[in-house]
């Protein structure tokens, strides 16, 4: 085993930590069964706020305004 593998070191064959691309989304949906038809919507559903803000993607670039309408969906739901 090399050095790096021994200090925890990125593993060639998986993507960075913290970086999101498509292979890491398909392989999200092979995990819970379930492909999703709209990819923007997933991966914008997977940034939290704070790397948003980190990396200047505005309010839209985040997953809060996904996560307010489930939210109200859930409270719909509730109350009926």
């Amino acid at each position: 085993m090399d050095e790096k593998r021994k200090a925890g070191g990125a593993d060639k064959k998986r993507p960075a930590k913290g970086n999101l691309n498509m292979r890491n989304l398909e392989e999200l949906e092979d995990i819970i069964g379930y492909h999703f038809h709209n990819k923007k919507l997933l991966r914008q559903a997977m940034i939290h706020s704070s790397y948003a803000n980190e990396k200047k993607l505005g309010h839209r670039g985040s997953n809060e305004r996904l996560e307010f309408l489930g939210d109200a969906d859930v409270i719909n739901r509730v109350i009926r």
